[in-house]
């Protein structure tokens, strides 16, 4: 006889980015009449839309499951970059900035502890973002 309910499981848990809102600091450093870098430091708040999906089978029977919901998280963003003005009034922006996460990460890692799961997303202790953008004056 087999005592075995559960054969296999398989579980995915991912999250994407829905929206974000920062205050910062930031503190400009001249390079030229073109160039300047610039450093940023404050408060990011930031919405996570987050989908948990198990399938497997269980005494045979194959079965699904999902659930989605939204986290919002704050906390300090730190970040750096630099404005080249191609034009007098136009240029791009290069920037990076990292968002500390490292409390999400373990409340996230607790609730699916708590499902019965095992995880570890110690190596999710940041958001990070890399960007170019388009600017005007500086």
């Amino acid at each position: 006889m087999n005592d075995t309910l559960v054969s296999e499981v398989d579980v995915t848990l991912s999250g994407r980015v829905s929206h974000t809102l920062g205050l910062y600091a930031v503190g400009s450093l001249p390079v030229t009449n073109q160039f300047n870098l610039f450093a940023r430091a404050g408060y990011q708040q930031t919405t996570l839309d987050v989908e948990l999906i198990s399938s497997g089978t269980v005494a045979g029977l194959p079965f699904s499951a999902e659930a989605k919901d939204s986290v919002e998280y704050g906390g300090l963003g730190l970040g750096a970059g630099a404005n080249l003005m191609i034009t007098e009034d136009s240029g791009i922006r290069l920037e990076y900035t990292i968002l500390s996460t490292e409390d999400l990460a373990n409340d996230l890692e607790a609730a699916y502890n708590a499902a019965g799961f095992e995880a570890d997303l110690s190596s999710y202790e940041s958001i990070n973002t890399a960007g170019v953008s388009y600017v005007t004056g500086f």
